[in-house]
């Protein structure tokens, strides 16, 4: 504690936060936690040692969302953590922290503890991933906002991604990355209810309708320029414009004369509008929100496509798109309609869920 009120005295004194500062401060809320926990386990008598997540993963120099070194992060988990393990002793790590080659605090983003718990997992070629949080499992919707949404007691892990990269809270989408490349089964377990058998993330495909996830941390921009009537280059302009500012494209639609994307709320910048600008007439709409119908192939089924169009039928759909894998379509709406497209779309979708 006297160290971070160094810094945070330090910080007072200049009067802004840079990105290594923000990092290390938000590092002793993962750190103090994981120490907490090692506490708990060695008072219910269980062998126990803590280890600095920073110790074991290693990560480029991006501070805020680093990037892992997937091999020498391996090697520093057999070397510290490994041993441990053989010995009967749990390792306590805290998570979404890491460290740069200069040995700087760096942290990896939203939802990293589950991602640094997948790291560790298939560095040690573990049987299983288990993810701890606040619902059954996998639903067919956020329990929060409908009554009675399905609970899925399998899912792929194909499906699982698009879920995840479409906005479902239940799993960061980096936590699938690890498993993936390991084979690793990932469960999905609530903590408050641990009798509960939870969902099982496989890879064998589990066909059909499996989700509906709202997003509302969407800016909506479209892009109009004549000349991409029968021309070339333009799109690849817009896409190269957000890869200079790091901002990465989520949902994308094209005509003739017009591409339309969406990007999260937080990489919408005045000097992207300004870039943007100067290649294309450009309306932004902020106050809109995505909503993704996620299952296997279900964007080549004709009768779902036609079932969303009639329950939508007196909505206002800014943008509509498929993802290349077909298992996704993304509808672009207005923000304060957002839960209430859920719902119908849900009633529609999942007249009677079962699990």
């Amino acid at each position: 504690f006297k160290k971070l009120r160094y810094i945070l005295t330090g910080i007072s004194f200049v009067g802004e936060v840079a990105e290594k500062s923000y990092a290390l401060i938000c590092s002793f809320g993962e750190r103090i936690s994981s120490i907490l926990m090692f506490h708990a386990l060695v008072a219910a008598g269980v062998r126990a040692e803590h280890v600095l997540a920073q110790r074991l993963i290693r990560t480029d120099s991006n501070y805020k969302d680093a990037t892992v070194d997937y091999k020498k992060t391996r090697g520093y988990v057999k070397r510290i953590a490994a041993p441990l393990l053989a010995k009967g002793i749990v390792p306590v790590i805290g998570g979404f922290i890491g460290k740069d080659t200069s040995g700087d605090i760096t942290l990896l983003g939203r939802g990293g503890s589950d991602y640094t718990a997948s790291i560790v997992a298939a560095s040690l070629d573990a049987d299983s991933v288990e993810i701890w949080t606040d619902v059954d499992g996998i639903m067919s919707a956020d329990p929060r906002l409908i009554e009675k949404p399905a609970l899925w007691k399998e899912i792929d892990i194909q499906v699982m991604a698009e879920m995840a990269y479409s906005g479902a809270k239940v799993l960061h989408p980096k936590t699938i990355v690890p498993a993936i490349q390991k084979h690793i089964p990932i469960y999905i377990k609530n903590t408050f209810r641990p009798e509960t058998k939870g969902t099982k993330v496989v890879e064998s495909v589990t066909p059909g309708l499996r989700g509906i996830v709202v997003d509302a941390n969407q800016v909506l921009l479209h892009l109009t320029n004549a000349s991409m009537l029968e021309g070339v280059g333009f799109i690849h302009g817009v896409s190269e414009i957000c890869a200079r500012h790091g901002v990465p494209i989520d949902v994308c639609a094209t005509s003739e004369v017009s591409f339309t994307i969406s990007i999260r709320k937080e990489d919408y910048t005045p000097k992207l509008y300004k870039d943007l600008s100067k290649i294309a007439g450009l309306e932004v709409y902020e106050a809109v929100a995505k909503v993704c119908v996620i299952g296997r192939g279900i964007a080549r089924n004709a009768n779902i496509l036609a079932k969303i169009a009639a329950a939508l039928k007196e909505y206002q759909l800014y943008a509509v798109s498929c993802g290349a894998s077909f298992n996704n379509i993304t509808l672009i709406v207005e923000r304060a309609r957002a839960n209430d497209i859920l719902r119908l779309l849900h009633n529609t979708l999942f007249p009677n869920p079962k699990s």
